[in-house]
């Protein structure tokens, strides 16, 4: 009888779901808003012991100060994954965003003007991490089939994807598009400039022109303002 009651414990202890280990693949792009914004913080505000409650209090959701002493000390070990690259995650078709599916759209040929628009407004506005949710909100969709803001909240699909989509995801998406990005503009500025040398015959004009598709080209591959 002991043993089967022991036997019938040890069945019960395997399906008793694990909580994943914490690392980048499991925050979001918000809590790693929120842990950047720590560091920015001036040190004569925080203490180190403060930045690490802080940070336990983010990535938990618990408050450290009512945690015992064995506990905090497990809760303070996780934290050193953060101190690990951030690995490049293979592009997904599809995204489970806090219960609400969205699909990736990964060519940028099929743009729409009011995409464009939207991609160059944030180009220019936003810098780093905290552009992230508005600029892979430009290639997720509700629908397989669907288009940029059709049928949809567009604000409501970047609050899903700043509360839900893993930090780790999001800087491979976002790594992928300006790469993509990068090379589309590259592309065009040499279309242009094998178009100008066939309707422009003055030497000096072409020769102008050749070395200002030489400088944008260089901006455009060396310019990175989503970098986390």
């Amino acid at each position: 009888m002991f043993k089967y009651i022991k036997n019938l414990f040890k069945n019960k202890k395997r399906h008793v779901a694990k909580k994943p280990a914490l690392d980048w693949t499991n925050i979001s792009i918000q809590q790693y808003i929120e842990l950047q914004d720590l560091v920015l913080v001036n040190e004569e505000e925080l203490e180190q012991e403060d930045i690490v409650l802080r940070e336990i209090q983010i990535l938990y959701h618990v408050d450290p100060l009512t945690l015992d002493l064995p506990k905090f000390k497990k809760y303070v070990e996780s934290l050193k994954f953060m101190s690990q690259p951030m690995p490049n995650m293979k592009l997904k078709n599809k995204y489970n965003l806090g219960g609400n599916i969205y699909y990736l759209h990964k060519r940028l040929e099929q743009f729409k003007v009011g995409q464009f628009i939207d991609y160059q407004r944030i180009m220019q506005t936003k810098k780093g991490v905290d552009a992230y949710p508005e600029f892979i909100a430009l290639f997720l969709t509700p629908e397989e089939d669907g288009a940029y803001g059709d049928g949809y909240d567009v604000a409501q699909a970047t609050s899903d994807i700043r509360k839900y989509m893993s930090i780790a995801d999001a800087s491979s998406i976002a790594a992928f598009f300006l790469r993509q990005s990068k090379l589309y503009i590259v592309l065009s500025l040499l279309y242009s400039q094998l178009k100008a040398r066939k309707t422009i015959k003055d030497k000096k004009t072409r020769k102008m022109m050749k070395k200002k598709t030489i400088q944008l080209t260089s901006l455009v591959m060396n310019g990175d303002s989503l970098r986390y």
